[in-house]
């Protein structure tokens, strides 16, 4: 099952981010130029830097991604959707779907139990794969400063749902659900009354918190026969 997950990672997310324009993959394949391979590889460095296993041997690594990425991706500019590109696309990850699913095979070991064994070369490959949607797009700053954003709504809210879990008159900002948990949980512990906030905001959806936070703040109020939560 991990190896399933690693491969969607490295071809079936991969095609995504490239037809969307989030990873440069006809740069990073260039054989004329090795800028954006270079700063790739600095990031990946960076990122498992002292680390073993995998990540010991870096010229290795180097050398696998080049294999896949310099030997094989089809396009030279960026994914405009034509024919030509989508059946280019379809049949590059056709071909690393082929490649990693005949290096893997099973083994029986010593003890007798079976296990999923990986030529080791595609493991390093699928490796430097995955990275690319770590160093494009997970790492990328602007989803690191929307996740840094959404770290601080959750925040307040739990912090404004406790305050007025703690009074009375406020009990009224709390759907009917959570208030009546409230209720029961007065005659418990605080860790229950803390489990019963963190329910109500892991139950919001992203727009409904934010829609939620801003009108606890002021910063947005909203209609006041709109109701955000039930």
């Amino acid at each position: 099952m991990d190896w399933a997950d690693d491969l969607t990672y490295s071809v079936h997310d991969l095609d995504d981010f490239f037809r969307a324009r989030k990873i440069p993959l006809h740069l990073l394949a260039d054989r004329r130029y090795d800028r954006e391979r270079s700063v790739f590889f600095e990031a990946v460095a960076k990122r498992h830097d002292g680390e073993k296993g995998t990540w010991s041997d870096y010229q290795a690594l180097r050398e696998a991604f080049n294999e896949v990425m310099v030997g094989l991706f089809p396009l030279r500019d960026n994914y405009a959707g034509t024919w030509l590109e989508r059946a280019s696309l379809r049949e590059f990850t056709s071909q690393l779907i082929g490649r990693y699913m005949g290096g893997t095979s099973i083994a029986v070991q010593e003890d007798r139990k079976a296990r999923v064994h990986v030529d080791d070369h595609l493991l390093l490959e699928v490796a430097m794969l995955k990275e690319l949607t770590w160093v494009y797009i997970i790492e990328a700053p602007s989803l690191i400063s929307q996740q840094y954003g959404q770290r601080q709504v959750i925040k307040k809210l739990f912090e404004i749902y406790m305050d007025a879990a703690s009074c009375q008159k406020h009990r009224n900002l709390f759907p009917p659900y959570y208030r009546q948990a409230l209720e029961d949980a007065e005659q418990r512990d605080d860790k229950t009354t803390r489990r019963t906030v963190i329910d109500l905001i892991a139950g919001m959806t992203e727009e409904q918190a934010l829609a939620v936070h801003n009108r606890l703040l002021g910063v947005s109020l909203g209609s006041g026969l709109e109701e955000l939560l039930s």
